[in-house]
């Protein structure tokens, strides 16, 4: 297990001690012949290089792993559990490239699905409304800060690669925003995929999806009525627990927008 700082959804100090209260619970009022659970936990602090040393420090000593997180922990570490025949079960692992169960990830069990599920209902309303022409804006990571690609990377990875092909017909124009962006950059973002679209699907956390409406207000977007913003809502979906991914629609008004700068 880990603190989450790729979402910034999950922190080892709220986690661990829901683990360790369900172990007790168990352990007190169930009862399996004399077997006693316990917990182990380590901090991987969503590094590729700490999270497998974890792991390899688990082995023989775990007879199942909850978590990791990070995509890029999860990775390796799901390899050496399905070679060591040892469980893991995690909310994450929702990449495209984790439902390669046969070939590396036998023993990963993805309790949340995969980003393909939110590609499908993409693809729905694509093709249901007849879209020719929609925005995306997502965030992702700095290529210097050597943390890889962000979540909302392998959800428009899973849109582009497993859904092709869209209708030929059909345009889609794409701005990435990163932490380091400032607010010009934002309206930037936003003024080209206004000129190109009505439709804008957001993929981010909370916080980031804010900046982008608050930015979107300012240039007018939501009081108009000729915008509508789709939120592909995975970083909620994940704290709440859910077994599924949901697109959470938002079209959001003036009142709204200020409401959320209190």
């Amino acid at each position: 297990m880990e603190e989450h700082q790729c979402y910034n959804v999950m922190k080892l100090d709220e986690i661990v001690p829901t683990m360790i209260s369900a172990v007790a619970y168990v352990n007190k009022h169930w009862n399996f012949h004399h077997w006693k659970f316990d917990t182990i936990y380590e901090d991987t602090n969503c590094s590729s290089v700490k999270g497998p040393l974890a792991a390899i420090e688990f082995r023989g000593k775990a007879d199942v792993i909850f978590g990791p997180i990070c995509d890029y922990v999860i990775s390796p570490v799901a390899k050496y559990a399905a070679a060591w025949s040892l469980p893991l079960i995690t909310p994450a692992a929702l990449g495209d490239a984790f439902g390669m169960r046969s070939q590396y990830y036998s023993s990963l069990i993805r309790i949340m699905g995969s980003f393909v599920q939110s590609a499908e209902a993409v693809h729905h309303m694509v093709t249901d409304f007849k879209w020719r022409r929609f925005g995306v804006l997502y965030y992702e990571y700095d290529y210097k800060s050597g943390q890889g690609h962000s979540g909302c990377y392998f959800l428009l990875d899973a849109i582009y690669k497993n859904l092709n092909p869209f209708p030929t017909d059909v345009n889609v124009f794409h701005r990435r925003l990163m932490m380091k962006d400032n607010v010009e950059t934002l309206l930037g973002h936003l003024n080209y995929l206004k000129a190109h679209s009505r439709i804008i699907l957001l993929c981010g956390s909370q916080d980031i999806v804010r900046r982008i409406m608050l930015a979107a207000d300012s240039l007018g977007m939501t009081s108009s009525g000729e915008y509508v913003f789709i939120n592909i809502d995975f970083f909620r979906s994940v704290t709440s627990h859910s077994f599924f991914l949901f697109l959470v629609l938002s079209i959001f008004r003036i009142g709204r927008v200020q409401s959320l700068q209190n």
